[in-house]
């Protein structure tokens, strides 16, 4: 291989930031699909270009099978992953650490 071809090689990190996704989901793909490393840099596997294209075109068949999660009245649901980290937040019971003050009437 030529220096340029070496260089052309991806790693699953540099699949991931290509692709725009996290390294977790790169990585089920490689696992389990047949898209094999052409090159070995001591641990490090290294895929073709072409294995981009093939990494991509999972995910989309992926992502085409999901289905967002929908409230009774059909609207999608959009997770709020600032108050999934911070139950104190939550509208789901939780406090929100505000006080009211009630006014007397």
């Amino acid at each position: 291989m030529t220096t340029a071809s070496i260089d052309s090689l991806k790693t699953p990190g540099d699949i991931a930031r290509t692709l725009g996704v996290r390294l977790h989901r790169v990585t089920y793909c490689l696992n389990t699909r047949p898209i094999r490393p052409i090159r070995r840099a001591g641990v490090v596997r290294l895929y073709a270009p072409e294995a981009v294209q093939a990494v991509r075109d999972v995910l989309d068949q992926i992502d085409s099978r999901h289905t967002p999660r929908r409230d009774v009245d059909g609207h999608q649901l959009v997770l709020d992953r600032a108050r999934m980290k911070n139950p104190a937040c939550s509208s789901l019971g939780g406090r929100t650490g505000r006080t009211t003050q009630r006014t007397s009437t």
